[in-house]
């Protein structure tokens, strides 16, 4: 006998929050956040038949992120803007400001209930369930942290249905691989960061130097994430910032590699300098 209806949707104050293809709703704010800047790249430099389709998409990820209700995704989020609006034109930055400003009107337009559970995610922390367990988390760590200090008890060892849940990759890393792999994962993000600002310093052509600086935003982004969701548990966050690492890579080494190749006053280059495709 069916005693209560049976929904695989998460709710938050009784409103809904949408995982799409993911395993969480976090997982896919995470996702969103570090995807945006990228997208906003794009858009901003689509050849003209593509450009509306382009903010169109833009428009769909920011329009999805809120609705998720997640404290992760808006941090990420917050942090991939701090990183890119510092570089625009400040017409550019106006414009994004009152587009934002008419965006966050009209979802709590549409969805009355929205700008409740919103200022709970921030006035509430330190009270709700979700924060609290973050921070006993870390109390609750501790002896296994004690064990195993430098190695840890092992990659993919601490299953969170059998112990706990930490809701933060960098204490999770900690337990599982110990100071050395905590160092080594906070390498992965300061790499990633560096090349992309390398990868902007080293051209003077304004699409690639925005890429870069969007690509620094996403990275920014990933790891801010990674501080509330244990992300390894995560597969398409996890195999995304991944992949987002190489990309910066190779945007860092052809553009160090076209730097190399630039012909000084008067001279020639040696070979052709390598182009990056739209």
């Amino acid at each position: 006998t069916s005693q209560q209806p049976f929904n695989d949707l998460a709710t938050r104050d009784a409103l809904y929050r949408p995982s799409a293809t993911a395993i969480d709703p976090i997982e896919l704010a995470a996702v969103l956040a570090v995807c945006l800047p990228l997208a906003v790249h794009q858009a901003r430099f689509a050849p003209p038949g593509l450009r509306l389709r382009r903010w169109i998409q833009v428009a769909f990820i920011g329009a999805a992120l809120p609705m998720t209700l997640s404290r992760t995704g808006i941090l990420a989020l917050a942090a991939a803007v701090l990183v890119v609006l510092p570089t625009w034109p400040r017409r550019d930055r106006r414009i994004a400001y009152l587009v934002g400003a008419l965006a966050a009107v009209a979802m709590w337009a549409m969805i009355p209930g929205l700008a409740g559970p919103f200022r709970g995610l921030f006035s509430e922390v330190g009270s709700d369930t979700s924060s609290t367990s973050r921070t006993g988390a870390f109390s609750a760590a501790a002896p296994f942290v004690g064990q195993h200090p430098w190695l840890g008890r092992g990659f993919g060892t601490f299953l969170p249905q059998t112990y706990f849940f930490t809701d933060d990759q960098y204490l999770h890393s900690l337990i599982e691989t110990g100071v050395i792999g905590l160092l080594a994962l906070l390498a992965l993000f300061a790499t990633g960061w560096s090349c992309a600002r390398s990868a902007r310093r080293a051209t003077a052509d304004p699409q690639i130097r925005h890429l870069a600086q969007c690509m620094a935003a996403a990275v920014a982004a990933a790891a801010v994430a990674f501080a509330t969701l244990d992300a390894f548990s995560f597969m398409i966050i996890s195999g995304l910032t991944f992949t987002l690492l190489g990309c910066v890579g190779a945007l860092w080494r052809i553009t160090c590699a076209r730097s190399a190749d630039v012909p000084p006053v008067g001279g020639s280059a040696s070979r052709e300098p390598p182009r990056l495709s739209r």
